[in-house]
C-alpha cells in the first residue's frame, strides 16, 4: 500500500502534458506485450530479449514526414493536441524521472528515436488511473467477465452460454483441483458453470467487483444496480442530438455552397433552342439556386444555435451526474434539469470526485471552457489540448469553440456509462476490510493448490486415472504397483501449477515425495530407459494428509477460492 502511495503521488507531480505522453507509452507498451504472448501462443516466437520488442517508436530526428511517416505516438500526441517543439523535453523530464527509457537507431535518413517503460513507470502509471488488482482476485479481467456470463446464463431462457468456442472457458474446463465450467451436456452444445464455479463466483463477488469496477457482474443477492438505466439512455440521446445536429450543418452549408454556385452561373451559350426560352429556363434555375440557397442560410441559422445548446447541454448533464452522484441526490432529475437549462458560454461547477482518472482530466477540461486555465511562463500558449477525449473527436470539432466542452462531456460520459463511477464512489466509501495476514505455518496458493491436487490423486482408486500407472501397465506389464504411488508426474504438477517454488516448499516441509520411476518405464525397442527428469511421480505424504485435515477450516478463510477435500486416515491407494 505504502508504495502504491508513492506511485501515486508521482504521477499527481506529473503535468497533464507528462501524464499524456506516459500513460501513451504505456498504453504502446501494453499492446506490444500482448502481441509478443498472442504470437507465442500461436508458435510465432520471439527470441527476442525484451529490452528489444518492448521498444516504441517515438519520432524521426529530422521530421520528415513525406519520407519516414509518423509513428503512431506522433499521431496520438497530435490529436491531442499535445504534439509540439516540446515533445523533447518532455521526454527527457520522464526520462530523469526514471519512468521511461530513451535510446535511438540509425535510419537512412537520421535516427529514429525510441522509448521504453520501465519498472517505475508501469507502477506510475497503474496507480494513477487505478489499474492495480487486488492480490485477493487470482482471475484477470476477461476470467472474471466471462464466469460472470457463466454464472449469469444459469437463469437465462436456454439455461446456459451458448458459445462454439472460448479459449477462456476451456481454461476453466482444466482448471485444477476442480473446473469451474464443464461441456453443455445433451441437446444444445454450449457452456455451463459448475458448483465450483458457482461456490468461487458467490464468495469473491465482492471481490471481483472492486478489482474490476469497469465490469457490471450480476449480484448473487439478486440486488439491481442503483445506477438508473434512463441515466444511460439521456447519455446517449444527448450525444446523438449533438452529432445528428453536426451532420446537419455540414450538409446544409454543403448544399448552401452548391446552390450559391448555381445561382452565379451565367447563361450558357446557345444551343440551337430558342434564345427567349434558354434565357427564361436560365433565370428559373438561377431563381430556384437563389431560393434554395435562403432557405440553407435560414436553417443554418437555426441549427447553428441549436447545437451550441447541445454541445453545452450534453457537457452540462455529464457534470450534473458527477456532482449528484458526490452529493447523494437523484441523477436522473439532476442530468434533466441541467440538459433543459443549459446556455451556451456557461457550465456547471465540476465537482471533484477523489478519483484521479476521473478529477485531472475533468477540471483541466473544465477551466479551458470557463477560461480559469493554469498560469504559464512566457512564450506563445500552445493550442488546445483536450487529451484523451479529444482523439475520439471528429477531425471538423477540432479548432471549434465545441472542441472543450464536448471532450469534456465525453469524458465524463465514459466514467459514468453503466454506472462504472457509480461503483468507484461506492467502493472507496466503503472499503475492504484489511484481511489478516496468512500464518507462516499455513501454504500458499500455488503450493497448497497442488498438495489438494495430489490428495485428490491419493484417492483415486483406477490406475486408469494415473498416468504413471498406466505408462508402467503399458511398457511392463508385470510391475510392481506398491513402487509406483498414486500421484502427479513432474509434466501433470507443472500443469496444476506454474511457480517453481511450489514443488520445492512442498518437498522442503516433507508434506510430498518424489519417486523415480524410470526404472520401470522403458522403450519396447531399444530397453533404454526414458529420461531420469521426466519421469518422477510426487505424492502427497501422511504428514501432507495430516496438514490438510489439522488446519483445513484455516485455509477456508486464507484461501477460500481453493477447495481443501476432506482426506482419510487409512492412507493412499
Amino acid at each position: 500500500m505504502a508504495k502504491t502511495t508513492e506511485d501515486r503521488a508521482v504521477w499527481l507531480e506529473l503535468n497533464d502534458r507528462q501524464r499524456f505522453y506516459l500513460e501513451s507509452v504505456y498504453r504502446a507498451d501494453q499492446r506490444a506485450e500482448a502481441q509478443h504472448r498472442a504470437d507465442g501462443a500461436t508458435g510465432v516466437w520471439d527470441d527476442r530479449p525484451a529490452s528489444v520488442w518492448r521498444q516504441i517508436k517515438a519520432y524521426h530526428e529530422p521530421p520528415l514526414k513525406d519520407l519516414v511517416g509518423t509513428t503512431e505516438l506522433q499521431y496520438l500526441w497530435e490529436r491531442a493536441g499535445y504534439h509540439s517543439q516540446g515533445n523533447g523535453s518532455t521526454i527527457a523530464m520522464l526520462v530523469r524521472r526514471g519512468l521511461v527509457l530513451h535510446d535511438w537507431r540509425a535510419t537512412r535518413f537520421g535516427r529514429m528515436h525510441t522509448l521504453a517503460m520501465t519498472r517505475q513507470g508501469r507502477a506510475v502509471v497503474r496507480a494513477g488511473l487505478g489499474l492495480s488488482t487486488p492480490r485477493s482476485v487470482k482471475l484477470s479481467e476477461r476470467s472474471v467477465e466471462v464466469i460472470g456470463l457463466l454464472y449469469a446464463a444459469r437463469s437465462s431462457e436456454k439455461g446456459y452460454l451458448d458459445w462454439g468456442f472460448s479459449r477462456t472457458v476451456e481454461r476453466f474446463i482444466e482448471a485444477k483441483p476442480e473446473p469451474l465450467a464443464r461441456y453443455r451436456q445433451g441437446y444444445g452444445s454450449g457452456y455451463e458453470i459448475t458448483d465450483a464455479g458457482i461456490a468461487l463466483y458467490e464468495r469473491s463477488f465482492e471481490d471481483f467487483g472492486r478489482a474490476y469496477p469497469r465490469l457490471v457482474l450480476p449480484d448473487p443477492a439478486g440486488r439491481t444496480s442503483p445506477w438508473p438505466a434512463d441515466a444511460d439512455r439521456l447519455l446517449e440521446q444527448l450525444a446523438n442530438t449533438e452529432h445528428a445536429l453536426r451532420y446537419t450543418i455540414k450538409d446544409l452549408r454543403e448544399r448552401l455552397q452548391q446552390s450559391e454556385k448555381a445561382a452565379a452561373d451565367t447563361p450558357p451559350q446557345s444551343s440551337g433552342v430558342p434564345a427567349k426560352l434558354e434565357s427564361d429556363w436560365h433565370d428559373l434555375l438561377v431563381r430556384q439556386a437563389r431560393e434554395r440557397a435562403d432557405l440553407a442560410r435560414t436553417l443554418l441559422d437555426q441549427a447553428l444555435p441549436a447545437l451550441d445548446r447541445a454541445v453545452v447541454a450534453y457537457a452540462a448533464a455529464t457534470l450534473a451526474a458527477v456532482t449528484a452522484l458526490v452529493e447523494g441526490r437523484d441523477v436522473l432529475a439532476a442530468m434533466t434539469a441541467a440538459a433543459e437549462q443549459a446556455e451556451p458560454g456557461t457550465l456547471p461547477p465540476f465537482t471533484p470526485t477523489g478519483v484521479d482518472r476521473v478529477d485531472l482530466e475533468a477540471k483541466r477540461l473544465h477551466d479551458l471552457y470557463t477560461g480559469q486555465p493554469k498560469r504559464r511562463g512566457r512564450g506563445r500558449a500552445p493550442r488546445v489540448a483536450t487529451g484523451w477525449a479529444g482523439l475520439g473527436l471528429n477531425s471538423d470539432v477540432h479548432g471549434t469553440a465545441h472542441e472543450v466542452p464536448l471532450a469534456l462531456a465525453k469524458h465524463l460520459a465514459s466514467q459514468l456509462r453503466e454506472g462504472y463511477l457509480q461503483r468507484r464512489l461506492d467502493q472507496a466509501a466503503h472499503p475492504a476490510p484489511a484481511k489478516p495476514r496468512r500464518p507462516r505455518h499455513l501454504l500458499d496458493a500455488s503450493a497448497l493448490k497442488l498438495l489438494t491436487t495430489l490428495a485428490h490423486a491419493s484417492e483415486e482408486t483406477d490406475d486408469r486415472y494415473h498416468e504413471a500407472r498406466r505408462q508402467a501397465a503399458e511398457y511392463n506389464p508385470d510391475y510392481d504397483r506398491a513402487a509406483v504411488p498414486p500421484g502427479l508426474l513432474a509434466c501433470q504438477a507443472r500443469e496444476v501449477t506454474r511457480s517453481s517454488k511450489a514443488v520445492d516448499t512442498l518437498l522442503g516441509r516433507d508434506l510430498i515425495e518424489r519417486t523415480d520411476v524410470a526404472a520401470l518405464l522403458r522403450y519396447p525397442d531399444d530397453q533404454s530407459p526414458l529420461p531420469e527428469r521426466a519421469w518422477y511421480v510426487y505424492s502427497i505424504t501422511e504428514t501432507g494428509r495430516a496438514h490438510l485435515r489439522e488446519h483445513r477450516t484455516e485455509y477456508e478463510q486464507f484461501h477460500p477460492d481453493i477447495p481443501v477435500p476432506t482426506v482419510s486416515d487409512d492412507g493412499p491407494r
